[in-house]
C-alpha cells in the first residue's frame, strides 16, 4: 500500500481477483474455464466476479491510456494544421498587401479598391507622424497590425479573393450572405462566414468584400469563351442572356488588364 502497509486478501476477494484476471487477462476465454476453477455452480454467478469495477482496469488501463494519447496527439495535430492555415493565410495578405503598395500589384474590385485606400492611408500617416528617422521595425508596426486584422480566402472557383471575415461588419454587408437571406430568410449575422454556394462571380463583383487581382484572369477568360458559345444558341432568351454576361465579363476582363 501507499502508506508501506501490505493489504490481507480475504477469501472472497481472492476469488474475485483471480476471476477478474483471468477473464481480462486472458482476453475472454472460456467462461466455463473459470466456473470450473471456481467450483461454481451457476455460471451466472461467475460472470458476475468478471464484472466488478476494477476488472475495466485491469484491461481497459493501458488501452484507454492509449487512447488518451492518441486522442491528444490528433488534437494537437489538428491544432497544428489550423495553425499552420492561419500561418498561411496570414503570409497570403503580408504579400498582396505588400505588392499592392509596391505597385507591383493592382488591387481591383470594390474590396480591393478599399484596401488598397486603407493601405495608403496607413503609410501616409505614418510619414506625417514619424517626420525624423525611424527604425523600418517601427514605421512597419501599423501595417503588421494591420494585416493581422484582415480575412483573404482565395474563391473556390478561383474567380476573386473574399477578404470577409466572420465579423457583423464584414457579413453584413457580404454580397453572398444578402443575397441567401433574400433565398432562404438566413440572416447574415447568425452564418459563420461566407457562402461560397451562394458567390458566384456577378454577385462577388459588386461586394464591397471582393477583391480581383491580374492573375487570376485565366478564370475570366474561360467564362468568357464560355459565354460566347451560348450567343450561337438558337434561343432568343438564351441569346440575350449571354450577351449581357459577355457585356459584364468583357467589363472585368477590362479592369484587370488596366494599368494605373
Amino acid at each position: 500500500m501507499p502508506d508501506g502497509s501490505h493489504w490481507q486478501y480475504a477469501a472472497h476477494q481472492m476469488r474475485k481477483f483471480f476471476a477478474v484476471n483471468h477473464q481480462w487477462r486472458y482476453f475472454f476465454p472460456e467462461l466455463m474455464v473459470l466456473n470450473h476453477q471456481l467450483q461454481q455452480r451457476d455460471k451466472n454467478v461467475t460472470a458476475a466476479y468478471t464484472r466488478m469495477e476494477a476488472g475495466n482496469a485491469l484491461k481497459l488501463h493501458d488501452e484507454r491510456q492509449a487512447k488518451l494519447k492518441q486522442h491528444a496527439a490528433l488534437l494537437w495535430s489538428a491544432e497544428d494544421r489550423l495553425t499552420a492555415l492561419r500561418d498561411e493565410e496570414q503570409r497570403m495578405v503580408r504579400y498582396i498587401c505588400q505588392q499592392a503598395l509596391s505597385g507591383k500589384l493592382q488591387l481591383h474590385g470594390p474590396g480591393g479598391k478599399n484596401l488598397y485606400n486603407d493601405l495608403v492611408g496607413i503609410v501616409e500617416g505614418q510619414l506625417h507622424v514619424t517626420r525624423e528617422e525611424t527604425s523600418d521595425m517601427t514605421f512597419n508596426q501599423p501595417l503588421e497590425d494591420f494585416y493581422r486584422t484582415l480575412t483573404m480566402q482565395v474563391h473556390p472557383e478561383g474567380h476573386s479573393i473574399c477578404k470577409c471575415g466572420g465579423s457583423a461588419h464584414d457579413k453584413s454587408v457580404a454580397g453572398c450572405l444578402r443575397l441567401k437571406e433574400l433565398d432562404t430568410g438566413a440572416a447574415p449575422e447568425g452564418e459563420p462566414g461566407p457562402d461560397y454556394s451562394y458567390a458566384v462571380d456577378e454577385v462577388c463583383a459588386g461586394c464591397p468584400q471582393n477583391i480581383r487581382v491580374k492573375a487570376l484572369m485565366p478564370y475570366w477568360a474561360a467564362a468568357v469563351d464560355e459565354a460566347m458559345l451560348a450567343l450561337a444558341s438558337s434561343s432568343d432568351g438564351v441569346r440575350d442572356a449571354a450577351k449581357e454576361r459577355v457585356a459584364f465579363l468583357e467589363g472585368v476582363i477590362a479592369e484587370l488588364c488596366y494599368e494605373n
